[in-house]
């Protein structure tokens, strides 16, 4: 496989960008097939990789700023391995167009579908990833300080309570920082590939992630919209029907009433 030097650059110190769902980042993935699809295709997994994704909204300034940018360097690697016309328009890219480029509608099968068709959420938008097998460099925004400095190292194997303890403080301060939403600048090497006369186009190497913070968590359920002044009276005449009533402390004082806690479950696509 032969694969340039490509391009190192820094996109959303100007225009931040928003992180995609299921950023990994704390710890390596590796894609595993379904059943179904391991049946119609050989490809069974792919090798663990730090990832993320990222979208771009076409009515949005800024992200078609950083979209530009992107497209610029994606034509000079080009340019620069020395790549025909023909090559660089059939050239597999990291950023795709969900309303213009096609995609295969599932693993194993023949049919290519627009790009938004299969992620309706993509209609109107431009689409990233970019990936390192090796982890990439991830520092934060200090709100305190106002410097930058590195994550800590997660801690993926603790041995004893000490290590432990440790790790869960560490893999916290991941959870606050890296998720669905946060504002981020991102170190990309962006290079050409080619695997044989026939596979060949442009990715992105992930070299460094810097949170900037300040993002909505896409990722978070939050309850408080739907617990209404009525639901919430609801709530509580209903728990205090299942429970008796209101159930008097010993020395004779009321006890607190329950009522719907503000804490709730959410879905990790951190880890």
């Amino acid at each position: 496989m032969a694969n340039s030097k490509g391009t190192t650059l820094i996109i959303g110190d100007k225009n931040p960008i928003t992180l995609g769902s299921f950023p990994h980042l704390y710890e390596a993935s590796a894609y595993k097939a379904s059943k179904e699809e391991a049946e119609k295709s050989q490809e069974k997994a792919t090798s663990p990789t730090f990832s993320i994704k990222v979208s771009f909204d076409k009515d949005n300034k800024g992200d078609m700023a950083n979209v530009d940018i992107l497209q610029d360097t994606i034509d000079k690697v080009m340019e620069d391995a020395g790549w025909s016309t023909r090559m660089r328009d059939r050239a597999s890219r990291f950023l795709l167009d969900g309303d213009e480029d096609m995609v295969t509608k599932s693993i194993g099968s023949d049919e290519v579908v627009l790009l938004a068709e299969k992620y309706p959420e993509l209609k109107n938008h431009y689409s990233m990833n970019a990936k390192n097998s090796m982890r990439p460099d991830v520092k934060y925004v200090n709100p305190k300080t106002g410097t930058i400095e590195r994550m800590p190292m997660p801690k993926l194997h603790p041995v004893g309570e000490k290590e432990e303890q440790e790790a869960q403080e560490i893999k916290d301060m991941w959870r606050e920082w890296v998720y669905w939403g946060q504002k981020v600048a991102l170190v990309l090497n962006v290079r050409t590939y080619m695997i044989g006369s026939s596979t060949f186009g442009v990715r992105a190497k992930l070299d460094g992630v810097v949170l900037l913070g300040g993002g909505e968590h896409l990722g978070k359920s939050n309850i408080d919209n739907v617990l209404t002044e009525q639901v919430t009276g609801n709530l509580v005449a209903l728990a205090q029907q299942l429970n008796g009533g209101v159930q008097e402390e010993a020395e004779g004082k009321r006890a607190k009433r329950r009522t719907p806690e503000d804490e709730f479950m959410e879905e990790d696509d951190i880890f």
